[in-house]
C-alpha cells in the first residue's frame, strides 16, 4: 500500500513537472487546455450582458439623452472630456447644459466657440477638473473636419463641406488601417486622458449596433478591438496570469476564443456586477482558479462548475 502511495505521489510530481514545461514553452497551449470551461463561461456571462441591454454609470451615457443621430454623435465627441474619476453624473448634467435640447444648432452656429473665450476658458466642467476649453477643442476638430477650407487659409472659402463619418470610413480605406487607427489620425492631438481606452470606448459606440453601440456609423458589425485600462488589464491577469509572457493584450484576449474581441469588455463589466451582488463567491473563484493554474494540475468539469457562479444578472 505505501508503495502505491508513493508511486502515485512520483506520478503526480513528475505530471507537475511535464505540465510546467509545457507552460514554460508554450503559454497559449497550456492556457487554452487549462481554461476551456472558464472560457466558455465569460462568453456566456458577456452574451447576457449584452442580451440585457442595461448598462450602468459610464462616461459616453450623454448621447442616449438625444434622439437624432448627430445629437448622439455630438454628444459622444463632447464626452470625451467626462472624467471617470470623478462624479460622471454631474458632468454629464452640466454638458446636457451646455449643449442644451439640439447640440446640432449649437454646432451649426458655432457657438461652442465661447468654451475657450475670456472668462469660459478655465472654467471647470461641474464635477471635474477638467477646463472648458477641452470641450471648445473637441468640438472644433469635428468642426475642421466637416468644414474644411481652400488650402487651409481663408476661412470664409469652403470646400465641399463632408462629414466625419465619412472622413474616417474614407481614411480606412485607403490607409487600410482599423477604426481605432482612423479616428487617432484626426483626434490624437485633442487633449483627453486615457487615450486607447477612451477612444476605444468610443468606437464601440458610434460603429457597432449590439450592447453599448448605438449604430451611428458604418455597417454597424465593424470589428474593434478591446478597450483597455488598468481595470481591465487586472481582470486579464486573473484567468491568465502568464498573458505579458505570450504578447500584447490585443494578443493575448484572442487565446480566449470570444466570437468578438470586444466581448472581453463585456464580460468584465458582467463580472464587476457578479463581485458587486455575490463578493465572497468571486473571490473564491479568483483564488481557487490562480491555484489550480499555478499548481498545473486539471480538475474534471464538476470541479468547475462547483465554483463557476449562476450568471444572474
Amino acid at each position: 500500500m505505501g508503495r502505491v502511495m508513493q508511486r502515485s505521489k512520483r506520478e503526480i510530481q513528475d505530471s507537475r513537472i511535464e505540465i510546467a514545461d509545457i507552460r514554460r514553452k508554450n503559454v497559449s497551449d497550456y492556457f487554452k487546455d487549462f481554461s476551456r470551461l472558464h472560457r466558455e463561461w465569460l462568453q456566456a456571462l458577456a452574451n447576457r450582458v449584452k442580451e440585457r441591454g442595461v448598462f450602468g454609470i459610464h462616461k459616453f451615457m450623454l448621447a442616449d439623452y438625444y434622439e437624432y443621430p448627430k445629437d448622439k454623435e455630438l454628444a459622444l465627441m463632447a464626452s470625451l472630456v467626462v472624467s471617470e474619476n470623478c462624479d460622471i453624473l454631474q458632468q454629464v448634467e452640466h454638458l446636457r447644459e451646455l449643449l442644451g435640447d439640439s447640440p446640432t444648432n449649437m454646432y451649426n452656429s458655432r457657438s461652442f466657440v465661447r468654451f475657450s473665450i475670456n472668462r469660459n476658458r478655465d472654467k471647470y466642467i461641474n464635477g471635474s477638473k477638467q477646463p472648458m476649453w477641452k470641450l471648445a477643442n473637441v468640438l472644433s476638430r469635428v468642426w475642421d473636419i466637416e468644414h474644411p477650407t481652400v488650402g487651409g487659409h481663408a476661412p470664409t472659402i469652403w470646400k465641399d463641406r463632408t462629414d466625419f463619418e465619412s472622413e474616417v470610413l474614407h481614411t480606412m480605406r485607403t490607409t487600410r488601417t482599423n477604426v481605432f487607427g482612423a479616428l487617432t489620425f484626426f483626434l490624437e492631438d485633442t487633449g483627453f486622458g486615457q487615450f486607447c481606452w477612451n477612444l476605444n470606448l468610443l468606437a464601440l459606440r458610434l460603429f457597432r449596433s449590439d450592447g453599448l453601440g448605438m449604430g451611428l456609423w458604418g455597417r454597424g458589425d465593424e470589428e474593434l478591438l478591446c478597450p483597455w485600462n488598468h481595470d481591465l488589464r487586472l481582470f486579464l491577469s486573473t484567468w491568465f496570469p502568464d498573458y505579458r509572457r505570450y504578447g500584447s493584450t490585443d494578443q493575448c484576449v484572442k487565446l480566449f476564443g470570444f466570437v468578438d474581441d470586444v466581448d472581453f469588455f463585456y464580460a468584465w463589466l458582467g463580472y464587476k456586477e457578479l463581485q458587486k451582488r455575490n463578493p465572497s463567491a468571486c473571490s473564491k473563484l479568483a483564488t481557487t482558479y490562480r491555484n489550480w493554474y499555478d499548481s498545473g494540475l486539471k480538475r474534471k468539469p464538476y470541479k468547475w462548475r462547483e465554483i463557476l457562479l449562476p450568471l444572474d444578472i
